[in-house]
């Protein structure tokens, strides 16, 4: 605080404040949570003085008065900002929440529809026919509930990438392969391009990758016309002896994208335009999860678009060569992909004997019918407790267990660590393969670290099972 001009200021200062009539003042500082904000001054003229204690002290609770008034009134100002804010996003949330039931329900009311419809006829044809829709709408319904698992990952900030040696092309082929029957039903022409300076085999999340490129490749057949074209672009930016950058691209010539709705396309909870989703349907979630799996992954993702002129989504990421990796392809559980070509009437099952830890009965059912064409011997219970039980009892009789992990009475991560820990002849040896909803990787990993040989995802994968099997088992095709 300065008080008294003529003792506290330069002289020329003095000077140039005393042109016009000011001889004397208080100066006192306003200070807010920002920091200085401004002064309070009070000034006299043709006298000068030195302001006593009390009315320094005056000037002094002015200055606080008025600091509080511009605290309460920046205080209000952020409170309705955040009010606002709190809306909008509850707004979003709503919609999204909205667009989900419908997109749950869809599904759901075509199994529970066409359930009942294959039900009710005896004519094989319509049996048949509605059938393949309930597989069509479960198929759906796993890629929505897969969406909204991952987005609920990425709000918690839990989504994790595992890093493993893959092969590149392996992927780029199994992505063309399963988009290019979807465009090819929609009349539509996908054309791909893979660098051929890609090494083929880098290391990352390959799962992930995948799930990026077919998002994109997703989007691009959902809003482009019939007899259109997309391109799918792999090409290399730059290499070194450790590293590949590399540039996926993907065009279409569909709707296009106005400017205006470009910057939401990739937030969470947001949907360039709600009409769209009406006409095309999705949950919206699609790109705010890819983005934030290329984020992650170090890279960033990116649209040119123009409405009418179709559109083009890009993304870069750094991956490291693998010096190390076997040459040979490699699917996402690790086999080799000529593994993935059998069906239960490949094999033959009938000098196995299976152990099956499973507390629900239609899991149970669904299992029985599938390895039936494979005539092995199921031994079927119903909790962890009763798995170690039945293996303690004959330790020799099963070749391989299949173990739930959600159970009462005991889990399956415990029933394993009691059997790998047990002494018993082959404890250490047997075959046990997770059979699960716990799909994450993360559940994944606690598999193996339990013990362990194997993980199969709920819903099951006909082939997979059987592939699994045929590998623990060494069975003979």
């Amino acid at each position: 605080m300065i008080n008294n001009l003529t003792d506290e200021l330069k002289d020329e200062s003095a000077a140039y404040l005393e042109r016009f009539g000011i001889s004397s003042f208080v100066l006192v500082p306003v200070i807010t949570r920002s920091g200085f904000w401004g002064v309070v001054s009070f000034s006299l003229q043709q006298q000068s003085r030195v302001f006593s204690t009390l009315e320094t002290e005056i000037m002094r609770a002015a200055s606080i008065l008025l600091a509080n008034a511009i605290i309460r009134q920046e205080t209000l100002d952020d409170l309705i900002l955040a009010r606002e804010q709190a809306l909008v996003s509850s707004q979003a949330k709503s919609a999204f929440l909205a667009n989900m039931s419908h997109e749950i329900r869809t599904p759901m009311n075509a199994i529970i529809g066409m359930t009942n419809l294959a039900l009710a006829t005896d004519d094989l044809e319509k049996k048949d026919r509605r059938i393949r829709r309930i597989d069509e709408a479960s198929g759906h319904l796993i890629g929505v509930i897969n969406d909204i698992l991952d987005m609920s990952k990425i709000e918690a900030g839990k989504l994790e990438l595992y890093a493993t040696p893959f092969s590149f092309r392996s992927m780029a082929d199994r992505v063309v392969s399963i988009m290019n029957f979807r465009a090819t039903e929609r009349g539509q022409t996908l054309i791909c391009e893979l660098d051929p300076q890609i090494p083929d085999r880098l290391v990352g999340d390959d799962q992930r990758i995948r799930q990026v490129v077919m998002n994109l490749l997703s989007n691009a057949i959902k809003f482009t016309p019939e007899g259109g074209q997309i391109g799918l672009i792999f090409e290399q930016l730059a290499g070194t002896d450790d590293s590949s950058t590399i540039r996926c691209s993907v065009t279409d010539t569909g709707i296009g994208i106005p400017p205006e709705q470009q910057a939401r396309l990739f937030d969470s909870f947001e949907q360039a335009d709600s009409s769209t989703t009406r006409r095309y349907g999705g949950t919206g979630l699609g790109l705010a999860i890819s983005k934030s799996i290329i984020e992650k992954m170090g890279g960033q993702i990116s649209v040119v678009s123009s409405p009418g002129e179709g559109a083009t989504f890009s993304f870069a990421i750094e991956l490291l060569r693998d010096s190390t990796f076997a040459q040979q392809s490699a699917d996402d559980s690790g086999d080799t992909e000529g593994q993935f070509s059998l069906s239960p009437s490949d094999v033959d099952f009938s000098a196995f004997s299976i152990l099956v830890a499973e507390d629900v009965e239609v899991n149970w059912e669904i299992l029985s019918a599938l390895l039936e064409p494979t005539q092995a011997s199921l031994k079927w219970v119903q909790n962890g407790e009763e798995v170690v039980l039945a293996f303690s009892h004959e330790p020799e009789r099963y070749d391989l267990i299949l173990m739930d992990l959600q159970m009462p009475e005991k889990n399956g991560f415990e029933a394993t660590v009691d059997i790998r820990s047990s002494n018993l002849p082959r404890s250490r040896t047997v075959p046990i393969i997770a059979m699960t909803a716990n799909v994450f990787q993360e559940d994944i990993d606690r598999c193996h670290a339990c013990g362990m040989n194997g993980h199969l995802g709920k819903p099951l994968d006909f082939v997979q099972v059987v592939n699994t099997l045929h590998n623990h088992l060494n069975a003979k095709r």
